[in-house]
């Protein structure tokens, strides 16, 4: 419990830590596994070991929160959209021929 906290606590610091490490932009998929691998190496980070049960249990809680707070839509049980605008490409503009 006390790890989920602080995951919930750190909930768009980790979102950023993610897109330092994935492919991570609005609009793109995100998987279970990159969850709980990246939160295994983010707790790692600031000196807290998490086991691989305890990743996968605290990757889903986590992406329960995400959807309550309209940052992840449900694709299935394991895959989600990430829908934080301020992860979006920059457009690029056509020049005119």
């Amino acid at each position: 419990m006390e790890n989920f906290e602080f995951i919930v606590n750190r909930k768009l610091e980790f979102l950023k830590y993610l897109k330092l490490r994935l492919p991570l932009y609005h609009m793109s998929n995100v998987f279970s596994r990159d969850l709980q691998y990246n939160l295994r190496s983010y707790f790692a980070d600031h000196g807290k070991k998490v086991n691989y049960p305890d990743a996968e249990k605290l990757a889903a809680q986590l992406a329960t929160v995400y959807e309550q707070d309209g940052i992840f839509r449900k694709i299935n049980h394991q895959t989600w959209r990430l829908s934080y605008p301020e992860f979006a490409l920059p457009r690029l503009e056509k020049k005119a021929s």
